[in-house]
């Protein structure tokens, strides 16, 4: 039996942002299991820069702080703090501190917060551990935060060790951050990124209309969903793939620049063949993923993606779709070797010529594969494992 506790969710992301990270998912999730959780819209990793995209974000910061607590979805109580950016700053960290304490605690005696857990995304809040006579300290590590652009990558690793070798529990989406982090951590777990595998496949199943921006757009059709983003994205590697295929259609949805809002993707979104839809809500997107012919994760090769593990791998392969894909140290120690025939891996020497190969596959037994496995990486069968193990340490 799990037992109820509340929780104090330090997040890596906004809750009502379009495109849904594990984050999301997971207090959603808990919510729904009939856990109180107050999530904390993402406090960031960076200070914020003169870039339009960055100066929105703050206004939109300001916006969600004054409008207060909102109940965004069952038992999710969510709210926003505002931070003072300049944290290389010893006296700028203390006041960040201070205020955010005394704004943390407001909202958790509003909702009568007992038994808590403080679940922590972000390495940013480690000061935040001991504050709130919590019972236990979770992190969940889903990124090689040091390797970020824009960040105070000696703060960040002075942080982040703090953080594990305090936290009670954490969790990692890689067996690569396991690798790195369990020298230090107490209890650790390997827990890959999932998808909402099941949402997916009942789009599958059922006969839907063609978006109506597919109407001007030819197939075949090579999609993207995420964040188009030059830190993560192999955008030449992209922008020379288009080129390549001329009669194909590459579709991206999504932001663009997110954690590195000085991304150009212009020489990309000038093809003709080229076309970006913008962000769509996480429903509606399974209504696009239905009809690319190739799911793409082209993904540079560096110290943040070798240690990722993107939820997108399970978001196409609940379709059915093949997928082509940069080798990810992430996805290729994950036990995908035996489901090799499920996947076009791909470098900037022959990912043309993989896509031309997941484009001639036509094969409804691999397509059927690909179902199956993606059924077993489901964000419910996730989030019981998480509760089990929570449970465990919780009480025992």
């Amino acid at each position: 039996m799990v037992r109820k506790f509340d929780i104090l969710y330090i997040a890596s992301a906004d809750y009502d942002e379009k495109s849904w990270v594990n984050a999301q998912h997971i207090a959603k999730r808990l919510g729904e299991k009939g856990f109180r959780v107050l999530y904390v819209n993402s406090l960031g990793l960076r200070a914020p820069s003169t870039n339009i995209r960055d100066i929105k974000k703050i206004f939109k910061k300001i916006k969600n702080f004054l409008f207060g607590m909102k109940n965004l979805d069952k038992n999710v109580f969510v709210i926003t703090p505002l931070i003072l950016p300049l944290r290389k700053f010893q006296i700028i960290e203390k006041i960040n501190n201070f205020f955010l304490t005394i704004y943390l605690r407001y909202y958790m005696k509003k909702l009568c917060f007992n038994k808590i857990i403080l679940w922590i995304f972000l390495p940013t809040a480690v000061n935040l551990m001991g504050k709130f006579n919590e019972k236990m300290v979770v992190y969940h590590c889903v990124d090689e935060y040091s390797a970020n652009p824009m960040v105070n990558k000696s703060l960040i690793k002075r942080n982040e060790r703090a953080l594990l070798k305090k936290a009670e529990i954490v969790f990692v989406t890689s067996r690569q951050l396991y690798q790195t982090k369990k020298q230090f951590a107490r209890k650790i777990f390997y827990l890959p990124n999932v998808a909402d595998t099941e949402y997916y496949q009942k789009f599958y199943k059922k006969k839907t209309l063609r978006p109506i921006e597919f109407a001007q757009i030819s197939s075949p059709i090579i999609g993207f969903i995420g964040n188009l983003t030059d830190y993560k994205i192999d955008i030449k590697l992209l922008t020379y793939t288009a080129k390549k295929l001329k009669n194909f259609s590459f579709v991206f949805i999504g932001k663009i620049g997110g954690g590195a809002p000085d991304t150009d993707v212009s020489s990309l979104l000038k093809l003709n063949n080229v076309y970006y839809l913008g962000e769509k809500r996480k429903e509606e997107l399974p209504l696009y993923v239905k009809y690319f012919n190739v799911g793409l994760i082209p993904f540079n090769i560096n110290r943040t993606t070798t240690c990722s593990f993107p939820m997108k791998f399970f978001e196409y392969l609940a379709m059915g779709k093949p997928v082509v894909s940069t080798k990810i140290k992430g996805l290729i120690e994950f036990q995908i070797r035996k489901y090799d025939k499920l996947v076009y891996w791909g470098n900037r020497g022959n990912f043309v010529e993989m896509i031309k190969k997941a484009i001639q596959e036509n094969n409804k037994v691999l397509e059927n594969q690909r179902i199956i496995l993606a059924k077993q990486y489901s964000w419910q069968k996730r989030i019981d494992e998480i509760l089990k193990i929570i449970n465990k340490f919780y009480f025992d």
